[in-house]
């Protein structure tokens, strides 16, 4: 292995976006950072409640830069204008993007790096991005069955495809046979498409795909920037050994709400108008949808979604996602004026 091939810890920069009351999270992140040898931070102020200043103080220890967004702009625009900031350090030769509210676990950017290595040993480093996983993610890849879903299907409409009904009713299931069948997880598993907390590349992948569209303003942004790379030639891989701790539960789960028909009746508007819009955006205008089996998946998600709607007294929800389905069929996105970021 070449001597230029070696990463370290100190070529290695967090960019963060934080906002609103979140410095509890954000600090525990800085903490689990500093556990794995980092000390190069850009926190970019979304918005904060607090002096996010005070984390100078609190990790003398660590450089860290603080870009101030004056006011929320959405995770998009901060996250470029972090990743431009790192950009401007020599030091930065490796970015890694972190949600404040996710923590790496002990030995998680060794085991990153480690892999990352082995792959620009036959790829170029402006190709290769690497991830690490959630707990979500490593428990997917221990059955065959959930594996299949790491990777979405073409022409899905809000992640929503009628070949994996099956699935989704055998895994509710009392017994279950095969989704208890473990199966040997790899060291690494190729993903189509990522979100930003824990993913780990060259600076040199921005020369090549550019910095997330900020008129995505909040949600799906990270699935177009990311699907931007492997369009381009690029690979993305999960490294299943690096393993994040999630800090806070995300707002429309599944595992939170029971189905994502009440996921999407559930919480703020604002989340639920951003998420549909841009995700509709994302599917039929970037990963080449259209085709009958998209409208076969649109036309009975919502019809299901509509009956939950009407079991639930949740109809003012689905007029709001018919107008932001709407929207993102017609290309409309930026900031929506009756929809303010906290």
């Amino acid at each position: 292995m070449d001597q230029e091939d070696q990463i370290t810890t100190a070529q290695v920069t967090v960019v963060t976006v934080t906002y609103g009351s979140r410095q509890d999270m954000l600090e525990q992140m800085i903490d689990a950072c500093q556990d794995n040898r980092i000390t190069n931070f850009v926190v970019v102020n979304n918005g904060a409640s607090w002096d996010v200043g005070v984390l100078r103080r609190r990790f003398q220890d660590c450089a860290i830069d603080i870009v101030d967004m004056l006011g929320n702009k959405g995770p998009a625009a901060g996250y470029s204008a972090g990743i431009q900031r790192a950009l401007e350090s020599e030091r930065s030769d490796m970015l890694w993007l972190l949600d404040d509210d996710l923590a790496p676990e002990k030995a998680c950017l060794e085991n990153l790096l480690r892999e990352y290595v082995v792959l620009i040993q036959t790829n170029p480093k402006e190709c290769i991005a690497v991830l690490a996983a959630r707990p979500e993610f490593v428990k997917a890849l221990a059955t065959d069955n959930s594996r299949r879903l790491m990777n979405p299907r073409k022409n899905t409409f809000l992640e929503f495809s009628v070949a994996d009904i099956w699935y989704k009713v055998r895994k509710r299931l009392p017994w279950r046979h095969q989704e208890r069948t473990q199966i040997e997880i790899p060291n690494t598993f190729q993903i189509q498409m990522a979100p930003y907390g824990g993913l780990l590349f060259h600076r040199s992948i921005v020369e090549h795909v550019g910095f997330p569209d900020s008129g995505f303003i909040l949600y799906v942004d990270d699935y177009e920037y990311t699907h931007r790379i492997t369009q381009s030639g690029g690979m993305i891989m999960l490294i299943p050994s690096a393993v994040l701790k999630e800090l806070e539960p995300c707002w429309n789960s599944g595992l939170t709400h029971g189905s994502s028909f009440h996921a999407w009746l559930s919480g703020p508007d604002f989340r639920a108008y951003y998420t549909a819009r841009n995700m509709t955006y994302f599917e039929l205008h970037l990963r080449d949808s259209g085709g009958s089996s998209y409208y076969l998946n649109k036309y009975l998600y919502l019809v299901v979604l509509y009956a939950v709607a009407l079991f639930s007294r949740r109809t003012a929800r689905m007029r709001l996602l018919r107008e932001a389905i709407k929207a993102g069929v017609g290309t409309r996105l930026g900031m929506d004026t009756r929809f303010p970021l906290p």
